[in-house]
């Protein structure tokens, strides 16, 4: 066989999967009970056992380079050893205590997130972006015992919390001090690992519980993926998966989504997994972003079109990103001119596309490579630890080719929203957890999203739920209606635009920059609407009395429309 040879690629992808998973196969999967005990075989039953024996396996090569600070996986779980004693012996934190991980992506999130699983505490992953306010919401919510935030985002938290707020440089004067026992206490099984806060549709961030269970399981299965990966382009060549194996460089990514998101904490596992390194920079910046591909020679960028855009766009790029063997628009649709200039540059780079969530501890459908190529506009196929099913309002089964939303069931699925057991009742019925997303099945068993039920804005990567932004809209008394909804932006994905009616008597001076100063005082930047408008209303509505946003965004578009004419 060649790699001239025509290749049914999804049933090449279905032989090697099922021998990956038989019975005696590396990664044969069994079911004692129901299907939230599926296994992998060698999984680990603890996230620390997990780390530790990456960072042993990889101790000496470069677990993260960020803006040109190194260091090895060794270096890392040395320093977390000492990070996890300070915190136990001078803060009192014990198995189970929730502490409150804030900051910016850098050295010390790896540190000081190694040191909690360590100690079996439990990781409150807040968002570094958010403002003061929100952060101490959500650390209340989860009661977080302690919270480690980088300078910035102390400083947002001081005045709006009780919580304790130290600095990562307090912990390495700590870690200087020595003395402290230092012997791991980790958490295992269903008790929980970490928590990763998602917006639902009222607003108020809620936090996603992720126990030990669900993140073994998903790293086994990040595990087998690349095992997948490499067999397919193995026997696509005629030769042994363990020659691709020796010559191929591991997957060491550009990091730029932040580790508060569920992609971030997964593409961790998938680089130490494969003992690559993490190119990381505090900020985005596509010069930057370019030199450490080019020194580290990274192999991967994920991220939203505006990154690939932004990268494509400086000189020299195709040469300067050599190393690049997998690129791909994640967060998003990826907009097809993008596409066709990512196929056209850079040929021999795979792409890929994929579906999952926070709540499922990552992806559980993917499609790369000849697959995504043959069968373009599809998130791919479940994954071996995790059930698919399509349902209708009824909660029926909705044949191959219709809409319905997705349900989900697995080992990877959250235990719950951590002190929200209303929330965690409403999206589950019995094993099945419902996403809100709306999907459908091809004749093939690929996925593929069509709508999202969840009322959210999807830009430059990030989720923007729409109710979290109109609930503060809302609080001006002189705003009589508001509501955000999305529109294609080349560059961003979507943009959001917030439609603003106003009250009668309202001040004459209330503008767009006063909206959007109100929304600035609130919200994190990003969830700030990148326009308003005020000439929309009333805003039409439907039958049951909500807005109708599909109607909305034609009335923008129209008038889009008229003013360009």
């Amino acid at each position: 066989m060649t790699s001239d040879t025509p290749i049914d690629a999804l049933s090449m992808y279905r032989t090697v999967a099922a021998e990956l998973t038989a019975e005696g196969a590396p990664f044969a999967v069994s079911q004692p009970g129901n299907a939230a005990t599926r296994r992998m075989k060698g999984t680990q039953d603890s996230l620390f056992d997990v780390l530790d024996d990456l960072c042993s396996r990889h101790a000496d090569r470069p677990l993260f380079d960020f803006d040109g600070e190194v260091r090895s996986y060794g270096e890392v779980a040395s320093d977390a050893a000492r990070v996890g004693a300070a915190l136990r012996e001078k803060h009192g934190i014990t198995k189970g205590d929730v502490v409150g991980l804030v900051m910016r992506n850098c050295p010390d999130w790896f540190t000081t997130f190694f040191a909690l699983v360590r100690i079996g505490a439990v990781a409150a992953l807040l968002n570094s972006r958010s403002r003061g306010p929100e952060l101490a919401a959500s650390a209340a919510d989860v009661g977080a015992k302690l919270i480690v935030g980088g300078e910035r985002c102390a400083a947002r938290l001081a005045s709006e919390t009780d919580v304790p707020v130290i600095d990562p440089a307090a912990l390495g004067e700590l870690v200087a001090q020595g003395g402290a026992d230092d012997s791991p206490a980790p958490g295992t099984g269903e008790e929980p690992a970490m928590v990763l806060f998602t917006s639902g549709t009222t607003g108020r961030p809620k936090g996603a519980t992720i126990a030990h269970r669900n993140m073994c399981a998903a790293a086994r299965q990040l595990e087998y993926m690349g095992a997948l990966g490499m067999t397919i382009a193995a026997r696509r060549r005629g030769i042994p998966a363990e020659a691709i194996r020796q010559h191929a460089k591991p997957t060491s990514p550009l990091l730029i989504v932040p580790m508060f998101h569920i992609s971030g904490v997964t593409q961790m596992m998938t680089t130490m997994l494969a003992g690559g390194t993490l190119g990381g920079m505090r900020r985005w910046d596509p010069a930057v972003a370019i030199d450490l591909i080019e020194r580290a020679e990274l192999t991967q960028v994920s991220g939203p079109s505006l990154v690939m855009a932004d990268l494509l766009g400086q000189p020299n790029a195709v040469e300067r990103m050599k190393s690049v063997t997998s690129l791909v628009v994640a967060g998003q649709a990826s907009p097809l001119a993008l596409t066709a200039r990512m196929k056209r540059e850079f040929p021999h780079a795979s792409q890929a596309a994929g579906w999952g969530m926070t709540e499922l501890t990552g992806t559980v459908c993917s499609c790369s490579g000849p697959v995504f190529d043959e069968h373009p506009g599809k998130v791919g196929v479940p994954l071996p630890l995790v059930d698919i099913m399509l349902r209708d309002a009824d909660g029926n089964e909705v044949p191959d080719g219709e809409v319905g939303e997705i349900a989900v069931r697995g080992p990877t699925v959250t235990t719950g929203y951590w002190g929200l057991p209303e929330a965690t009742a409403e999206c589950f019925d019995g094993e099945w957890f419902k996403t809100g997303d709306l999907g459908a099945i091809d004749k093939y068993g690929l996925l593929a999203i069509v709508d999202r039920a969840k009322d959210m804005v999807i830009s430059a990567g990030e989720n923007i739920y729409c109710a979290e932004v109109e609930r503060v809209l809302a609080m001006v008394e002189h705003h009589h209606e508001v509501a955000l909804f999305g529109v294609p932006d080349e560059r961003l994905g979507e943009r959001a635009i917030a439609a603003v009616v106003l009250a009668e008597g309202a001040p004459a001076g209330h503008d767009a920059a006063a909206v959007r100063d109100h929304a600035k005082a609130h919200l994190a930047d990003y969830k700030v609407p990148s326009e308003i408008v005020f000439d929309l209303g009333p805003l039409p509505r439907n039958v049951t009395g909500k807005v109708d946003k599909p109607a909305l965004k034609k009335l923008y578009e129209q008038r889009h429309a008229n003013a360009a004419a």
